[in-house]
């Protein structure tokens, strides 16, 4: 495995410090371990097509949100959920400037509008061409048994998904999909019948295979879609890098994330709650502290929180 990190700004270790004067010499820190001179301009684009190119975007104007881009070494884009409404701007404006102005396909984990709300505004109005989505159908009458206020979330997508008239492909737990030169393994769609936490549960998870690294997409996978993970795929789980479940809180347990064993986590957490950045330590807060230093005790050393960092991008 080999990649290389661009336009991270700070190492989350030393974010606990509160020091604006160990920045940069924590950048230069975290990217000499990748054996790499740290750079702040983008690639040449020639020389960005030939290999494989994750981006995990910022959050922008809403309370939180998930969002990831994809471009591969023959130039499929795709998009991993897109975030909440507010957002839908400035996923535009890079889709048009680093996706070539389209997506091939549009992967989503569930539709809770903190990670739908961008795609239903663009599939509404048409703002960009996209080819494929991709995704696992929810009924509403049986969302409506557990989850009754998420209800119209659950409406909203499925409406704007059937109305868009683009192709789709409801995908089912152990699917296997071949896009390219990548592969991606279903390994979350919905397999769990649980009553708690019911839409995170039911959450897809996706995970990409590169020629040189794998990358493992939880969504908000919930505790109990984490278990049944251990049963029915932990010879399937390693993964390079690994996006942290459910904003990084109250997410999967730590049994799962020793056998998925990471070298990169990528944590779709806003600034707001992450230790350190405020006086008060919210209960997610603690949890997230709990959690990150659990990876960083398994050997972890590079994170990257998208309320923090900003957009960062991952050459793999």
């Amino acid at each position: 495995m080999l990649f290389l990190i661009i336009n991270a700004i700070m190492n989350p270790q030393m974010r606990r410090k509160s020091s604006a004067a160990c920045a940069q010499a924590c950048c230069d820190s975290r990217l000499s371990v990748l054996g790499k001179e740290c750079k702040r301009e983008k690639m040449a684009a020639n020389e960005s097509k030939k290999e494989n190119i994750l981006w995990q975007l910022p959050i922008v104007g809403s309370f939180k949100s998930m969002s990831y881009c994809i471009r591969t070494a023959d130039d499929l884009c795709f998009v991993i959920d897109g975030g909440d409404a507010p957002e839908t701007d400035y996923l535009v404006d890079f889709i048009n400037t680093h996706l070539d102005g389209k997506v091939d396909v549009w992967f989503i984990t569930h539709p809770h509008k903190s990670h739908v709300g961008a795609f239903i505004k663009i599939l509404n109005e048409g703002l960009v061409p996209v080819k494929k989505i991709i995704y696992s159908y929810l009924d509403p009458e049986v969302v409506a048994h557990y989850e009754m206020s998420r209800v119209p979330e659950v409406e909203n997508f499925n409406t704007a998904v059937k109305q868009s008239k683009i192709p789709s492909v409801r995908v089912r737990n152990g699917d296997r999909l071949k896009l390219g030169k990548s592969i991606v393994k279903i390994i979350g769609a919905p397999a769990v019948d649980t009553s708690r936490n019911y839409i995170n549960n039911l959450n897809v998870i996706y995970k990409f295979n590169f020629k040189t690294s794998s990358v493992l997409f939880l969504g908000d996978t919930g505790y109990e879609a984490g278990l049944a993970l251990l049963t029915l795929f932990k010879d399937e789980l390693k993964s390079d890098i690994l996006q942290m479940a459910h904003h990084g809180y109250y997410g999967v347990s730590k049994e799962l994330y020793a056998v998925i064993a990471p070298s990169v986590c990528l944590w779709p957490t806003r600034r707001e709650i992450w230790p350190g950045t405020s006086k008060i330590l919210t209960s997610e807060g603690e949890d997230i502290s709990e959690t990150y230093d659990f990876m960083c005790s398994r050997g972890v050393t590079k994170h990257f929180v998208a309320g923090i960092d900003g957009l960062t991008e991952l050459h793999l």
